[in-house]
């Protein structure tokens, strides 16, 4: 095998690898519920139980000098999140009590990385999504880690990087939705 086909087949796999479902399913409703003509409601991301880098969130918030500023990035990474999601084509949105279906996100573990110009480390916002009927019951959970970093790094701040890595969740989560319409 030459190696411009060894090239070309690599080039292939990732190419395959890349357009698969974003996420890891956790469960999903088979047949699929959702049609173009169905409506979702975006809600906010929650913390419970939430782990910042190898700490908790109340350990990770005692250890800032300003708590309210990590507050504050979480709701950044929510309100990001929601802002960018609803911006998603292909995907009608409603209001929560109009919506056919609602999206919940919980956010479980956050690495907020860091970048001191020679050395970095890549954020990763770890969510899983849950899909629900109006009723609540669950049709779809799937668990996305997006990370911002590497070739997709961006910002020296922790806020900056989060923000990063909500946008990119946030078109994960477009894509798989759209994937099951």
């Amino acid at each position: 095998m030459t190696r411009s086909q060894v090239v070309a087949v690599v080039g292939m796999c990732l190419l395959v690898a890349s357009c698969g479902t974003p996420g890891r399913v956790i469960q999903q409703a088979s047949p699929s519920p959702f049609s173009p003509e169905s409506s979702f409601a975006v809600m906010p991301i929650t913390y419970e139980d939430l782990r910042v880098g190898d700490k908790t969130d109340e350990e990770y918030a005692a250890d800032k000098k300003d708590d309210t500023r990590w507050q504050d990035d979480k709701e950044m990474v929510s309100s990001t999140f929601i802002n960018h999601l609803l911006q998603e084509k292909g995907i009608t949105w409603a209001a929560p009590d109009a919506a056919e279906f609602r999206v919940v996100p919980r956010c479980s573990f956050i690495e907020p990385g860091f970048n001191v110009g020679v050395a970095r480390k890549a954020t990763r916002v770890e969510v899983t999504v849950d899909i629900v009927a109006k009723d609540g019951t669950l049709l779809d959970q799937v668990w996305f880690k997006p990370a911002a970093g590497g070739g997709q790094f961006r910002g020296y701040t922790v806020r900056d990087r989060l923000g990063h890595a909500s946008r990119v969740l946030a078109t994960e989560v477009g894509r798989y939705i759209r994937s099951r319409l």
